[in-house]
């Protein structure tokens, strides 16, 4: 009797775990969770700079200019977040004490549906990518690329490179990736080894992946979107331009659009959805100048944009202080349905 107990118990235990996942078209639900995961509307208009916390104070030295005090809402800044292409519930992202000197911070995984975090790795520095085979890229101690899975098995450095090697995108398949190296612009194979190798610094900014022969790129020659054949060498244009070489782009492959970030006359930044097919775009978020970075990732598999936020506030000149704050922006591609996340620290 007691076994037959046990093993409907297990049971449900099973089912109740995968309730959360059972329709992967569900969008993810950022206040599913509230005891795990801070969330609200679109209120980051209105920043308050209660209970932050002090992380820098300028030395003062005789004689010198003193800074700004900076202070945080968490001793944690976020950088890059990422969502996985297989799971819509399971993010990624870089995270790094904002008082220290150190240019390595950890990456974390965070669950929508059970609200855990859990740390991933302790050497990243930037670049952040996720694949299909479930393997995490970035550029890590040394600025070499590496590759680690998402539970924190298999680390492994991927290159060893002369100068700084800055991890690109996983093809779509999942088994092979771009470096942008100090030495070369190169495609390797999922365990590191080349394909092939371009010398020097490429005339192109590579965004994406197209699918697993052609990287989609801004041709420095033309400034417009553009099909990069990495084996043929080919270039095809794509859209009219011109696109700026600085601007944030993230590419939407379900509906051939391109999410581009740019700044504006008052300081913030735009983004707008900009169509491969016929070149028009349209604006479908604006940002104020209180925004110092911003960067994104699109996943076709929950049809979501999410956008890393950093607001920094001058509280006013005389007391000379800054305050600064992470969230993490979840919307639809049309610019709807907004959440913002504070991801745990």
């Amino acid at each position: 009797m007691n076994s037959r107990i046990t093993y409907i118990a297990l049971i449900l235990i099973v089912l109740t775990s995968l309730s959360c996942r059972k329709d992967v078209s569900i969008p993810v639900d950022c206040c599913s969770n509230p005891n795990q995961v801070s969330c609200s509307g679109m209120t980051y208009n209105n920043f308050s700079t209660d209970d932050f916390e002090q992380i820098i104070k300028p030395v003062d030295n005789p004689g010198a200019v003193i800074g700004p005090f900076i202070f945080d809402n968490f001793k944690y800044s976020v950088g890059g977040a990422i969502m996985s292409p297989t799971d819509p519930y399971l993010i990624a992202y870089g995270k790094s004490d904002s008082g220290s000197t150190s240019i390595t911070g950890e990456l974390w995984t965070f669950d929508f549906c059970d609200g855990k975090s859990e740390l991933v790795t302790t050497n990243a520095i930037d670049r952040l990518d996720w694949s299909t085979k479930n393997w995490l890229l970035y550029t890590g101690t040394g600025y070499e690329v590496y590759k680690v899975k998402s539970n924190g098995d298999s680390l492994t450095q991927l290159t060893n490179g002369s100068g700084t090697q800055l991890a690109g995108k996983w093809s779509p398949d999942g088994t092979k990736f771009w470096v942008e190296g100090q030495d070369a612009f190169k495609i390797l194979d999922e365990n590191g080894s080349s394909i092939i190798e371009y010398p020097g610094l490429p005339n192109f900014d590579a965004i994406d992946w197209l699918d697993n022969e052609h990287l989609l790129i801004v041709d420095y020659n033309t400034d417009i979107f553009s099909s990069f054949n990495f084996l043929t060498s080919d270039i095809v244009q794509l859209s009219g331009g011109p696109i700026c070489h600085s601007c944030q782009k993230i590419y939407d492959s379900k509906n051939q659009r391109v999410f581009v970030g740019q700044e504006n006359g008052g300081g913030g930044f735009d983004w707008y959805i900009f169509n491969l097919e016929n070149g028009s775009s349209s604006v479908i978020e604006n940002l104020d100048a209180s925004f110092h970075y911003y960067a994104g990732d699109y996943v076709e598999k929950t049809d979501k944009l999410s956008l890393v936020l950093r607001r920094m506030e001058w509280k006013d000149s005389v007391q000379n202080e800054i305050y600064s704050r992470d969230d993490l922006l979840i919307m639809n591609p049309d610019g709807s349905g907004k959440r913002l996340v504070q991801l745990p620290h």
